[in-house]
């Protein structure tokens, strides 16, 4: 991924509420994402399978 390209991100919005000093009322949505990926209705892909380790008992 480069910087400009469209991706699809996957998650949860959470919003959070708060006064600032002067007794101002502040509101901001956050995105937590869980899964990031490149839109691929813009972009070619080739997959490759990661290898495994084997793990030694």
């Amino acid at each position: 991924m480069q910087l400009g390209s469209r991706a699809i991100v996957a998650g949860k919005l959470t919003q959070r509420t708060w006064k600032t000093e002067d007794g101002s009322k502040r509101t901001t949505t956050e995105i937590v994402a869980s899964h990031v990926a490149v839109d691929l209705t813009f972009a070619a892909a080739e997959i490759t399978k990661a290898a495994s380790e084997k793990q030694s008992v």
